[in-house]
């Protein structure tokens, strides 16, 4: 499976400690599924060695238009796409998930200590 993450918010506080936390242990439990993270290259320096990860740089700002306007997924065929912070997509193709940190603690309330 090609799952696609939008890693842009790895550099900030809160969320960037589970984008980094819930990426490292996608990554090490994968088997043969591909992970296409979207963002910039030099703050996903960590995964570039894995095999099974491909970094694809996408520099747009969270909650922008350019965001909107250079939409990288779509041409990346991936199968599922996580985006860790709310927003909406106006053309996503196929399947994605936008769970926003905040909803997932009621989901889960205590894997995110353990991680």
């Amino acid at each position: 499976m090609r799952i696609g993450f939008d890693a842009r918010m790895m550099t900030h506080p809160g969320i960037g400690r589970y984008i980094g936390c819930l990426l490292r242990e996608m990554i090490k439990q994968a088997g043969k599924d591909e992970f296409l993270l979207f963002g910039d290259p030099e703050h996903l320096q960590e995964f570039r060695d894995n095999e099974n990860v491909k970094l694809i740089s996408w520099k747009a700002p969270v909650y922008s238009i350019k965001e909107q306007i250079t939409l990288p997924y779509n041409a990346e065929k991936i199968d599922l796409l996580h985006v860790p912070h709310l927003i909406y997509r106006f053309s996503i193709e196929g399947r994605w998930l936008s769970l926003p940190i905040t909803l997932f603690i009621f989901f889960l309330p205590g894997r995110l200590l353990q991680l």
